[in-house]
């Protein structure tokens, strides 16, 4: 319980600068992130930093949930009340987890 707890809330993966290899806390690249700039600056050496193409493509993966959890809810005709809850928690639960699985990088790469 205690492990779970310090994953969700630790900084045991958060991404790291390429440039000054510091780990990035939370609430630094949830700000940062919000931006939807192509490259972030880190906070502590200044550098431009650039999310991975692999991480752009796994973070791209997890934003489809929201739009999944609407798949059911129309199958089963769920009450509007629970496909907004449902919709609300699992945008919440993707914007957290992507977190965890933004990689930087010093270059600008491509997608594909």
């Amino acid at each position: 319980m205690i492990k779970i707890v310090y994953v969700l809330t630790g900084d045991e993966k958060m991404p790291t600068c390429k440039n000054c290899n510091r780990k990035w806390n939370w609430k630094n690249t949830f700000i940062k992130f919000l931006r939807f700039s192509s490259g972030v600056e880190c906070s502590y050496c200044g550098e431009k930093q650039f999310v991975t193409p692999g991480s752009r493509k796994r973070t791209g993966l997890i934003s489809i949930a929201p739009i999944v959890t609407l798949i059911p809810a129309v199958l089963f005709e769920a009450p509007l009340p629970i496909v907004i809850t449902s919709l609300i928690v699992t945008t919440v639960l993707a914007m957290t987890l992507s977190l965890y699985m933004i990689e930087l990088s010093n270059d600008d790469e491509p997608l594909w």
